[in-house]
């Protein structure tokens, strides 16, 4: 289940902030309230549930060690195309 979203980030409480995660991949991943979920990055945020941990810890080293990588996800705005995210630059 691959996403691409804009999200804003919205105050919690007297000094947090925070951003809210997508319905769709909540469910699908079936979270429930009080889940745990394990981030991971620099200044690159992976989110992921923790049994993938490990992949997100090969991508993110990928991306610290690549100039540019092509990351493949399906546009859901035009389900007939897909698009790509592309990282260009070093960490």
């Amino acid at each position: 289940m691959a996403y691409k979203q804009k999200r804003k980030v919205i105050k919690l409480g007297a000094t947090s902030r925070g951003i809210v995660l997508p319905k769709g991949w909540l469910d699908f991943y079936e979270f429930a309230q009080g889940s745990h979920v394990t981030l991971l990055g620099d200044s690159i945020l992976i989110v992921c549930h923790p049994k993938d941990e490990k992949k997100a810890r090969r991508l993110l080293g990928l991306v610290e060690t690549t100039k540019n990588i092509t990351i493949p996800y399906p546009d859901h705005t035009n389900p007939s195309q897909s698009a790509a995210m592309v990282y260009k630059g070093g960490i």
